[in-house]
This record gives structure tokens, C-alpha cells and sequence, in this order.
């Protein structure tokens, strides 16, 4: 009997053993499957040209030949026609596109200086640093530097060494002139990014990169060979715009020839995109037309959005389904095959139609996006035939409510459809009220620094105040 005994627990303990030794094989190799899933991802480069509209790209239909790097990209990827960014100018815009959430939700309202990406919201590059992604930031616009709090989740984050006025430089850091400093320009940021993975070798990356180039109310550098182009064009505004985005495609398209020939790069996925676009005097009757921030207009609301990962079963097409870029992250984590992920993204994944769906997912019957700029207050709401206005403060030539057509040029009272079409804005109205409801406004997360009375002049010459 006491024999019987002694040989139970002898079993006991070598089944639980056996056991035991089962679960620790079952752990490595799980951890082994992790680590090379997470080797098998690509690597992904997001090239944010602020300020790009989408309609001056030929791509999109821009009759000059200005973008032909670009154009060829979008041809041999995924081009998503109609895109809509949820801000009109970078701070909030930005913020979205990192978090999937509306500006609003994350407390960034009004002008550069005063507002912060608080830490508590989650954003894309802590996502895939979690997952074994190095991950590098480069921005060429001061208002994303380390002061806003932009630099979550990166392994390595690169500053603007121009700052505005309200920004206390940093070591390396100059203020910005229009006579005489110039930011950083597009090529400077590719070599830094280049710079980087030479000296970093782990694999899988991401690449945030923000470019200054096409910025209209910013001094960057207009190489020679560009700088006689598309003189037939009647304002200087004009004409220089268009030679920034004819320079930018030429070095985006060097450096992704440049990037993916470099060894460990090969499997890249690059995605082209702009925060947000720019007036360019498109609306002559309303103010404040000539750049971004003050309307939500189609001028300065759309933008490009261009995936591209060659040797991937991505086969080309055009997107036609209208989509935000609230929408980017998500997608991208799906494209990772990342399940984790915040539970309250507000945005929805395009993947379906990125492999090829015939038939359209489902969003939101509207879009919305706002702007504050300055103590400006405008809320919109798209459909795919017309814009809802509501302009919360007093603002000239523009009615208190407007209703514009999608398919014409819009300018204000000129072109508004309210009076003819007064159901239309009705049920669009009721569809905003119930969004703000569903989506009321965060806190401000302050930074530690407000503007000083001696930027005033400052912001103004950048379009940030009236």
C-alpha cells in the first residue's frame, strides 16, 4: 500500500514534468514564430509632403509634366483618389493620422505654441516599436519638434534645427527668417533618414518623414534647374508652388530608388501622403484664401494618399471609394498584420479595398473635419456632392452656414447652395450635432511655454493669425 503510494506521486510529478517541458518548447517556439513574423514584415516609409494638394500632381490629373517620380509610383502601387484629412493645417492633422482619433479627441485646436499631443494617447510609432520595429522620426517642421510632443514611440526623432519665435532653440537650433534661414529640405531629410539605417541595422523599420518643401508661406530652397519652370503661370505664388512640387518629386523619387537598393531595404513598403493641402487664391471672394488653416474647402482638405511596395502581391489600381486620413493607421496595422492595437481608433481599415474589394467598405455616411486656427472656428461635414459649413466665428464673405458644390471651384457666398438646397444641409446638419455628441471636445494638454507677444508678427507672416 505504501509502495502503491510513493509510485502515484512518482507519476504525478514525471507526467507534471512532462508537462512542463511541453509548455516550455511551446513558448520558444512561439517566441521564435514572433521574432521571425516580425522579421518577415516590411519595413515602412511615410513621406508626408505638407502642404500637397493632390490636384497638382499629374497623377491626379495636373496637366503639366511636374511630378513624374511620383506619377510612376502611383501608377505601379495603390492611388486612393479621394482622400480627406480631418485639419486643415499640420498640428492637429498630424496628431490624427498618428492616433487615428479626431483632433478634437486629442485636445489640439488653435495655433502652434500653446498645445502638446498629450502621453496618454497611443500612437502608430509606439504600435509598431512594440513590436520590434525600429522606428524614426524626421520632420522639417518645427511645429512636430520634441517641444509638441511628437516624438512618442520613435527610436530615433530628428527636430527641425529651425524653430519658430515661441520655440526656445535647442543646441544646433537657429529661428526661423525669411531672409535668411531656410528649413530643411526634402533631400536633407532623406540623407539623414539613409544616415540612420546605416548605422542602426535593425530590422524591420519605420520612417516617418515630414517635408517642408512645398510649404508656400515658408523659404526652402528652389534648386536652379527648377527655378525657370512654368513661367507661363501669371502669380509668383503660383509659379512657385509648382516648381516645389516638381523638385520634391525628383527627390522623392531618387531616394526610394536609392533606399530600396540598399540591402535590408528591399521589402519596403512607401507611402506617399500630404497633412493637409493649400488655397492657392482657388477661392478670389473669401479671405485668407492664398494658403491652409483658415477654410475647409476641397483646396486645402484633400489630399494624396499613395501606397507602394514593389515585389508585394499589391497589384495597381485606383481607389475610387472617398476615404480619410484617420484611416492610414489602421489600414497600415492590418497591412502588419498587427491585431493589438488602442480599442477606441476612431478610423477603419482600407485594407479590404488595398487587396482589390470590388465592392465599397463601410464608413461613415459623412466625413467631418474642423479647424481653429487662431480663434477661428469652422466645422464641415463632406458628402460626395457637397460641402456643410458651419463657420462658428464671424468670418467675411462666407455665410454663418454654407452649402457648396464638390463638383465646382468653392468662394464663399458666390458659390453657396444653401438657399437652393436647404434639405441637403438640414440633414447634414443633424448628422454634425450628432457627431459632436458622439465626439465631444478634449482638454487642452498645454506646453510649458506660451507664445510670446513678440511672435505675433511671426505667425501672421506664416498664415497661423490674422
Amino acid at each position: 500500500m505504501k509502495g502503491g503510494k510513493y509510485l502515484w506521486r512518482r507519476r504525478f510529478f514525471a507526467h507534471f514534468f512532462g508537462i512542463f517541458l511541453l509548455f516550455i518548447v511551446y513558448l520558444t517556439q512561439a517566441c521564435s514564430v514572433s521574432s521571425n513574423s516580425a522579421k518577415d514584415r516590411p519595413n515602412v516609409v511615410l513621406i508626408l509632403i505638407d502642404a500637397l494638394r493632390p490636384d497638382k500632381l499629374g497623377c491626379y490629373g495636373f496637366r503639366e509634366h511636374i511630378s513624374p517620380e511620383i506619377d510612376e509610383l502611383a501608377g505601379k502601387g495603390i492611388k486612393f483618389r479621394r482622400v480627406l484629412s480631418q485639419c486643415s493645417w499640420t498640428t492637429p492633422s498630424v496628431g490624427s493620422l498618428l492616433t487615428s482619433l479626431y483632433p478634437r479627441t486629442l485636445g489640439l485646436y488653435r495655433r502652434a505654441g500653446n498645445e502638446i499631443l498629450n502621453d496618454r494617447f497611443t500612437t502608430l510609432p509606439e504600435i509598431l516599436k512594440s513590436h520590434n520595429y525600429l522606428t524614426i522620426g524626421i520632420t522639417a517642421n518645427p511645429n512636430l519638434n520634441t517641444n509638441y510632443n511628437f516624438q512618442q514611440g520613435f527610436d530615433h526623432y530628428v527636430d527641425s534645427d529651425i524653430v519658430w519665435d515661441w520655440m526656445k532653440p535647442q543646441s544646433g537650433q537657429i529661428k526661423f527668417s525669411k531672409t535668411s534661414h531656410q528649413l530643411k529640405s526634402a533631400s536633407e531629410v532623406f540623407k539623414t533618414l539613409l544616415g540612420i539605417l546605416d548605422k542602426d541595422k535593425k530590422r524591420p523599420f519605420f520612417g516617418y518623414l515630414h517635408l517642408m518643401d512645398v510649404h508656400a508661406s515658408t523659404k526652402t530652397n528652389i534648386r536652379p534647374e527648377f527655378r525657370s519652370l512654368f513661367d507661363e503661370y501669371g502669380r509668383d505664388e503660383e509659379r512657385t508652388y509648382y516648381r516645389k512640387v516638381r523638385q520634391v518629386s525628383f527627390d522623392v523619387g531618387n531616394f526610394v530608388q536609392t533606399l530600396l537598393a540598399k540591402p535590408g531595404s528591399e521589402n519596403t513598403l512607401i507611402i506617399i501622403l500630404a497633412d493637409h493641402g493649400e488655397g492657392l487664391f482657388d477661392h478670389p471672394d473669401v479671405p485668407n484664401s492664398g494658403g491652409h488653416g483658415y477654410l475647409l474647402y476641397d483646396s486645402e482638405a484633400k489630399v494624396p494618399l499613395i501606397f507602394y511596395h514593389p515585389n508585394s502581391i499589391l497589384k495597381p489600381r485606383v481607389i475610387e471609394q472617398e476615404v480619410r486620413l484617420i484611416d492610414v493607421m489602421p489600414t497600415l496595422l492590418d497591412y502588419l498584420k498587427i491585431s493589438r492595437r488602442p480599442p477606441d481608433l476612431v478610423g477603419k481599415s482600407l485594407l479590404p479595398l488595398v487587396k482589390g474589394a470590388k465592392e465599397k467598405i463601410n464608413l461613415p455616411k459623412y466625413f467631418v473635419a474642423e479647424t481653429r486656427m487662431n480663434n477661428l472656428f469652422k466645422l464641415a461635414v463632406y458628402s460626395k456632392n457637397y460641402i456643410y459649413i458651419e463657420n462658428r466665428q464671424k468670418y467675411p464673405e462666407v455665410n454663418p452656414r454654407e452649402l457648396q458644390s464638390r463638383y465646382r471651384r468653392q468662394d464663399g457666398r458666390r458659390t453657396d447652395f444653401i438657399n437652393e438646397h436647404p434639405e441637403i444641409a438640414a440633414a447634414m446638419e443633424i448628422f454634425l450635432k450628432e457627431w459632436e455628441r458622439k465626439f465631444p471636445e478634449g482638454k487642452i494638454t498645454p506646453s510649458q511655454k506660451e507664445a510670446s507677444p513678440e511672435t505675433t508678427e511671426q505667425l501672421r507672416s506664416l498664415g497661423y493669425i490674422k
